[in-house]
């Protein structure tokens, strides 16, 4: 007997989706390209789900911005069709017992020239667009919103050819609940200002394209709208993105973050590293990233049965499942954070035909407990 189980098509827009953080830098590689010129080099990596909408081939438009009065910025040029220099996969700790399968997040470097005149004023060099992963959890209606990359080239830093600080190491793909954490933000300055570490509010667009145009949605760029869930005791805010007991915290100095997360999820939070030269701020990085927290309870619950068959895995959304005899019970799909697209009482049957296309893709964990609670089945399966 073959049952077959659809979800309601949902009407959706054509987004790039699934960003789940970025950072933007520069480095000062010519300090005389002309008597009131000084040429930098501008790195912005964009952090997206292994199954996101970024392809190698992508090529992107920078908006290149002059401080004309305090926070209030003039378009000067943009550079167009920029293609990705480097595709890397964030390492994973294959021991984290957090881990769904074939999961993964990949970077997406873009690396360009550009020359500025010599200027009292700052500049800002911009990338915008849509949109992060719905899957977010600490802000509103996280699939339509957007990310902001942005960073600042002050006067101070034209002037002494600076190069902004750099992060050491790569965030962490997955985090655990209820588990001591201990992630290394920190970054290193070649000119060895003094760094200082915080957390602060990532950004997003005002303007609702795609790819919004540079020269017509200049800075200063909207912070992101925070969500303060039900149970969580003051909410969630840049401040304090991810709920912990003891609370998750970044050091000023050392730019550790520590804390261990209470509530499986997503949760972005955003991470400023300025520096300081002579107690005057020359220069400022940020790191906007996504926190996954996983259920380290899924490790144990996985020592229970396997389907006879869950085929293909991964799929494209649709995949049968099959057990070894007939059987009635409960069958439940739900997404990595925890979230049941599929709920369902299943009688009398030895095969199920699933429907997930309409979902978004990622890992899910399929679990069904038979009537008489005896035979009991999870197993993931990937969907792109």
């Amino acid at each position: 007997m073959l049952i077959l189980l659809l979800l309601c098509p949902i009407e959706r827009e054509l987004k790039a989706a699934h960003i789940l953080g970025s950072q933007m830098t520069y480095e000062c590689i010519d300090p005389d390209v002309t008597d009131d010129l000084v040429r930098f080099q501008i790195k912005c990596t964009i952090f997206v789900d292994k199954f996101g909408a970024i392809s190698e081939d992508q090529s992107y438009d920078f908006g290149i911005y002059e401080e004309v009065e305090t926070n209030s910025w003039s378009w000067i040029s943009t550079k167009y069709d920029q293609n990705t220099k480097n595709k890397f996969m964030l390492q994973i700790d294959s021991s984290n017992p957090c881990l769904p399968l074939n999961t993964g997040v990949e970077g997406f470097s873009y690396v360009f020239d550009i020359d500025l005149p010599l200027s009292d004023n700052s500049y800002m060099i911009a990338h915008q667009q849509c949109c992060r992963s719905p899957l977010i959890n600490n802000i509103i209606e996280s699939g339509d919103t957007g990310i902001a990359i942005a960073v600042e080239i002050s006067p101070e830093a034209q002037r002494t050819c600076d190069t902004s600080p750099q992060f050491n190491e790569l965030p962490p793909v997955f985090v655990c609940q209820d588990q001591p954490l201990q992630v290394d933000f920190s970054a290193i300055d070649l000119e060895g200002d003094e760094l200082q570490y915080s957390f602060c509010a990532p950004k997003t667009s005002y303007c609702y394209d795609v790819l919004p145009d540079p020269e017509v949605c200049p800075p200063p760029y909207d912070d992101i709208y925070f969500l303060d869930p039900i149970g969580t005791p003051g909410g969630l805010t840049w401040q304090t993105p991810i709920a912990g007991d003891p609370v998750i915290a970044i050091d000023p100095i050392t730019g550790i973050i520590t804390g261990a997360p209470t509530q499986v999820g997503q949760y972005v939070t955003g991470v400023c590293v300025q520096a300081f030269r002579d107690n005057q701020l020359i220069a400022e990085v940020v790191r906007d990233f996504t926190f996954t927290v996983g259920d380290i309870s899924l490790s144990t619950k996985e020592s229970k049965q396997n389907f006879t068959s869950l085929y293909p895995n991964p799929t494209n959304g649709l995949f049968e499942i099959e057990f070894p005899s007939i059987l009635s019970g409960r069958l439940s799909i739900s997404n990595v954070i925890g979230e049941i697209v599929i709920e369902k009482d299943i009688q009398n049957t030895d095969q199920l035909q699933i429907d997930l296309t309409e979902e978004d893709t990622g890992v899910y964990v399929v679990q069904f407990v038979s009537s008489d609670n005896i035979a009991r089945y999870i197993e993931r399966v990937v969907v792109y």
